[in-house]
């Protein structure tokens, strides 16, 4: 061959596999197809987690042409989809005209707390002021300035002027234009949701900022008055799902406060530079809050320290793929024509371990799929841990061989397994439940009046969350289970 055309032909093939993906690697959106295929079956759930995935890694130099100006673009995404479908057949044209999959955010409405219980946190340049100039930052990158607005809130709302967001931070100090605004004096918590809930549309995010301390009736015993007040957040929850269904995310952060602390019997406690917890809450429809959340991780936020998030559950047809060799002690046999069924197991020293890889990556808490006691397990075994899976498995967390087969696949955490009992039932199941997580018992007091020893404690606050997990508890039924893994172990 001529030296000048072979090399040509050399860079058209090089082009050629640049523009078409002629690599030897598999490709991660198809690998998540074809798990998600293995039942013949591709609905608008799987739809759901596969615009989520895409959503989710637009980095990913191979996700690339599925972005138009940082905008997922359905139809590209849809035809790729038809292609690797095959036998398997769905109207996907139908999942979006669901309106789900093809809303947009066309609103971030912030609630800001300002009765006088929040004057501490804005005392000077605090976490708190880092926290919301952050959220309020990549907001009006992310989505516009124009779909951005601020609220002071107490009895009623009270739109605040966002011209700029350096200055708006350095205005805010108590007894001062534009935090002093309103009746500063009342804050009904239960008030505030349904004041909130009620201006959330089906196209709007809506952020609540507050020390989330419930205000009791003094006629009742403390206790009393607590579950009342929890049965009521409970109401106003419901009562905005007849409207369409929302998801809640809480994220409790601290920050140093400078002021009175308020305790349930309206005792003054001044406080100086005392760190305190308080809360965001991120409410509205779930494919929107996860637009939301995507564009910035929010345990990034300058004092973020737990998570939990609530939403009408739908078991997913979760992907996952048993490995018996990572993480082993003991011996078995994965079954040759079902994934699901591990053969001759043998204990050693009276323990059976395995790890079983899933892809979480679509769950919006990330700190609540770490928690062991968010899931659900057969009894006689426990999860001993939960792992991020590194990139590239580096370092290395799952045995090469396996690492070989799964590389491609997408899945995100790794679950380590173990049974300590002889004799242990062949049919196994792990579920997500998402159970109330330890750190709102942690935090939670219900007697506050020696506040200097309560200060890293919320008043109340195991009963506010109790009362929106119960109504997302009626919503779904008793249904919880996000996913469900079920395997057949054979001695």
């Amino acid at each position: 061959m001529n030296i000048k055309y072979g090399a040509i032909l050399i860079i058209i093939i090089t082009v050629s596999c640049f523009y078409l993906t002629c690599d030897s690697s598999k490709n991660p959106l198809n690998e998540k197809i074809k798990k998600l295929t293995r039942d013949k079956i591709f609905d608008c759930d799987d739809f759901d987690q596969i615009t989520s995935y895409v959503d989710s890694n637009k980095t990913d130099r191979k996700l690339k042409r599925f972005f138009r100006n940082d905008t997922l673009d359905l139809s590209t995404l849809i035809s790729v989809i038809k292609e690797d479908l095959n036998e398997v057949s769905v109207n996907i044209e139908k999942c979006v005209e669901r309106g789900v999959l093809s809303a947009q955010i066309e609103s971030i409405n912030v609630f800001l707390e300002n009765s006088g219980s929040m004057d501490g946190y804005v005392r000077g340049i605090t976490d708190y002021e880092s926290a919301l100039s952050d959220i309020l930052v990549e907001a009006n990158h992310h989505f516009g300035k124009d779909r951005v607005f601020v609220n002071f809130i107490n009895e009623k709302i009270y739109p605040a002027q966002l011209n700029n967001i350096n200055d708006f931070f350095k205005s805010l100090e108590p007894q001062k234009a534009p935090f002093n605004v309103g009746n500063r004096s009342v804050s009904e918590l239960n008030e505030l949701f349904r004041l909130i809930l009620s201006s959330t549309g089906t196209n709007d995010i809506s952020i609540f900022v507050s020390d989330c301390i419930y205000s009791l009736d003094k006629s009742n015993s403390t206790l009393n008055a607590l579950m009342f007040q929890q049965n009521l957040t409970k109401s106003v929850f419901l009562e905005k799902s007849t409207e369409f269904p929302f998801s809640t995310y809480i994220l409790q952060l601290y920050s140093p406060f400078n002021g009175i602390y308020y305790d349930h019997l309206n005792g003054r406690n001044p406080l100086k530079n005392t760190n305190r917890p308080y809360y965001i809450w991120i409410l509205g429809q779930e494919s929107l809050l996860k637009q939301f959340l995507a564009k910035k991780d929010p345990t990034e936020y300058n004092g973020f320290a737990n998570s939990y998030y609530l939403n009408i559950a739908k078991e997913a047809n979760m992907p996952f793929e048993v490995l018996s060799s990572t993480s082993k002690i003991g011996k078995n046999r994965l079954n040759k024509s079902d994934n699901t069924i591990l053969e001759k197991v043998v204990m050693k020293n009276g323990v059976f371990q395995f790890a079983i890889a899933v892809d979480l990556s679509d769950y919006p808490d990330k700190t609540s799929i770490l928690n062991k006691m968010a899931y659900k397990i057969s009894p006689g075994f426990e999860i001993v841990e939960i792992k991020l899976v590194p990139e590239n498995n580096q370092p290395q967390i799952v045995n090469p061989n396996e690492w070989n087969k799964i590389s491609t696949s997408g899945y995100s955490h790794l679950l380590i397994v173990k049974n300590t009992e002889k004799n242990f039932s062949s049919k196994f199941n792990l579920s997500f439940v998402n159970n109330l997580p330890d750190w709102v018992n942690q935090s939670h007091t219900d007697d506050d009046t020696d506040i200097l020893n309560t200060l890293d404690k919320t008043f109340g606050l195991k009963y506010l969350i109790t009362g929106v997990k119960s109504a997302y508890e009626t919503l779904n039924k008793g249904h919880d289970n996000t996913f469900s893994i079920n395997l057949t172990l054979n001695k």
